[in-house]
């Protein structure tokens, strides 16, 4: 089983930064969700608490010696909230590899009990930390011994994972390093290496993700995750990559997976026929690493940025507009939004129609109430597409899915493409997040608390954004 700890740019660094002190040892408690199934098990850490000097009694044998109120107050929460606990601290002047001392491991051994007294049935964390070097492990329930920690991720302008001093090295898959030299010129081996071990999941695999997974094949992306419940027709063949007359009525995501295995022989690639509110759909995205949303729909851009937030995945969402008269363009126009952890979502930036959200998740029943009373508004209605523009936002979305993952740049918040036939160009819009938005305050890092699989269902959720 694979065992991560999972926390965003943002919280690491205050963490860091209190767990630097040179002259004494520092200890924070982190608050985290919980992301399971039989082969994952990830921590999101959605908080910490920042244990001050004064509110120690000093080091005895068993370790720092916290105080009484700290110690019910950080427990006394994580009950209530339903959290798991992660004890943080550190050995200043660690030279090489950090790990446990003894005095750690029969600190934790006596705290344990108290631990499960409190959480009953829940992990306990912990991690001891000097600079770039950690240790992690976990306490799970029933066990006597600790697990090893595979590593401690942090999502935010990069993906960077730190492997614990007692993890085994990451092995990265082996790849034809002729066939990617221009790349490896561009931004060395080891980005190459990481873009290998990267699984992405493409939701919509239509104009523009028939677009993104051609293009992240010839990158290199080592595993595919591929949503859509769609079948070819014919009037999709003048946009659809790798799709001809013979694909007509075949599902788009076994024409993507194809067309993947021809650019790339070898290239992992898992398909969903299916709606991205099946139950299914959703507990694969969670094992991803980057999330791309290719949808047409704001009912699915709802369930994908909620998603994103709660599992902590960094998430592009494409979009593209044509306006046009009968028999002419006026404007044309694209965008790709970048949601990390740490920043603002497209609730934040008012990039979903929260009503027509509602209208697109309602079941066929609902639907079909609303429009027997001509309620349902713009049902059906086909919309201009043409194959340059969807490749102008695809190609913008892989660039950042690039910087991303081998870190050469920080990934662009929000970039606008306008094209009007005589001026085209790109801007990168500022937005701030909304103190009161619902998936980022209270759904970052919920993990499955968030109960996504609430969408697979007859009804509309009775919580979705209003």
């Amino acid at each position: 089983m694979r065992r991560r700890i999972i926390m965003s740019e943002n919280l690491y660094e205050n963490l860091a930064n209190h767990l630097s002190c040179r002259t004494c040892e520092q200890l924070a408690f982190l608050f985290a969700g919980r992301s399971e199934s039989e082969v994952h098990l990830d921590l999101l850490v959605r908080d910490t608490r920042l244990v001050q000097q004064k509110e120690l009694k000093g080091r005895g044998e068993r370790g720092l010696e916290l105080s009484d109120e700290v110690r019910s107050e950080v427990f006394c929460r994580a009950a209530r909230e339903n959290y798991v606990v992660i004890e943080a601290h550190s050995h200043p002047g660690a030279i090489g590899g950090i790990t446990f001392s003894s005095t750690d491991n029969q600190g934790e051994e006596s705290l344990l009990p108290y631990v499960r007294g409190k959480l009953p049935g829940m992990p306990y964390g912990s991690i001891v930390w000097w600079r770039d070097s950690a240790d992690a492990r976990l306490w799970l329930p029933f066990r006597k011994r600790p697990d090893k920690v595979d590593s401690i991720r942090v999502v935010g302008s990069r993906i960077r994972d730190i492997i614990p001093t007692s993890a085994p090295s990451p092995k990265y898959a082996s790849y034809d390093s002729n066939r990617y030299q221009r790349q490896i010129l561009a931004f060395g081996q080891k980005g190459q290496e990481y873009l290998k071990a990267t699984h992405v999941g493409i939701v919509g695999l239509g104009g523009i993700g028939s677009h993104v997974a051609q293009q992240l094949a010839y990158l290199g992306i080592g595993q595919f995750t591929l949503i859509d419940d769609d079948r070819i027709e014919r009037a999709n063949l003048n946009r659809l990559v790798g799709a001809f007359t013979t694909n007509i009525r075949d599902h788009k995501v076994k024409v993507a997976k194809k067309l993947i295995q021809r650019i790339a022989p070898g290239t992992r690639v898992n398909i969903f026929r299916s709606s991205l509110m099946r139950h299914l759909a959703i507990n694969a995205l969670r094992n991803i690493d980057v999330l791309i949303g290719c949808t047409d729909t704001d009912g699915s851009r709802l369930v994908l940025n909620e998603l994103a937030k709660a599992y902590m995945l960094p998430y592009f969402d494409c979009a593209v507009s044509i306006e046009a008269t009968a028999d002419r363009i006026i404007n044309i126009g694209g965008r790709v939004f970048f949601i990390s952890p740490d920043g603002p979502c497209l609730l934040c930036a008012q990039e979903i129609d929260k009503i027509l959200a509602r209208q697109e998740l309602e079941s066929p029943f609902e639907k079909e109430i609303r429009r027997n009373h001509g309620y349902v508004a713009g049902a059906n209605v086909q919309e201009p597409s043409v194959i340059g523009l969807n490749g102008i936002i695809a190609s913008l979305a892989v660039g950042e899915v690039m910087a991303l993952v081998t870190g050469w740049r920080k990934p662009i918040l929000f970039q606008v493409y306008y094209g009007d036939g005589r001026n085209n160009s790109c801007v990168h819009r500022k937005i701030s997040q909304n103190p009161r938005c619902l998936h980022c305050m209270t759904g970052t890092g919920k993990g499955d608390a968030a109960m996504l699989e609430r969408y697979d269902r007859s009804n509309l959720p009775r919580d979705l954004p209003k």
